[in-house]
């Protein structure tokens, strides 16, 4: 069951156009929703605005959420974030730190975490990002190696007040990108955690 939060123009190629549905819809979705069921997990993707942050805080804060975080498309015409109202970044960077799971690329991970370009995203350097935070685990997705056609994901838990990685995944890149495999890969973590798997198992 899904809420939609915005209309997209999109395909395989990436999203060329966006338009965020009313807060009153967003927030009916959500209640008609809880009515009929009470979900496990809680998987939000793009989050349109700060008024659709807070419905979601309020409805939705009792709840394991597992953050996919839609900032910037993976294939597209969006050179810059979604969206950019004001402390929209500072926000959202907070409310990370209240879900169970974030699994961010890697353009979202430097653009959440100030990180530039530059920076190799290393173990270290990750854990050092994350270090001053309460960011209970997270996934980043899709991050450079020193080998163009090589990438990996990397998993890391907090673990007795301290951050341990757990995983690291590498794989190759398909010669044609498409637009939402994070998405799905995300989406297959949570199927898998309401089977039972523990959150390791279950990337």
């Amino acid at each position: 069951t899904s809420v939609i939060s915005c209309l997209t123009v999109q395909n395989s190629f990436g999203v060329t156009s966006i338009e965020q549905v009313s807060d009153r819809v967003f927030t009916q979705q959500i209640k008609s929703i809880l009515v009929d069921f009470q979900p496990h997990y809680v998987k939000l993707g793009l989050v349109a605005s700060l008024e659709q942050l807070q419905i979601i805080q309020e409805l939705l804060s009792s709840y394991k959420i597992v953050f996919d975080p839609v900032l910037f498309p993976s294939l597209g015409n969006f050179s810059k974030p979604l969206f950019e109202q004001t402390d929209f970044h500072r926000v959202i960077k907070e409310f990370l730190q209240s879900c169970f799971l974030i699994t961010p690329n890697e353009t979202e991970f430097r653009y959440l975490f100030d990180v530039p370009e530059r920076e190799i995203l290393t173990e270290l350097f990750i854990l050092q990002k994350l270090k001053e935070t309460k960011i209970k685990n997270i996934l980043v997705k899709s991050v450079s190696t020193p080998k163009k056609e090589r990438k990996k994901h990397q998993f890391f838990q907090l673990q007795n007040n301290n951050h341990k990685k757990t995983l690291e995944i590498y794989y190759h890149q398909q010669k044609k990108e498409f637009h939402g495999t994070g998405c799905r890969f995300t989406s297959h973590i949570i199927r898998f955690l309401c089977e039972g798997e523990s959150l390791s198992n279950s990337i």
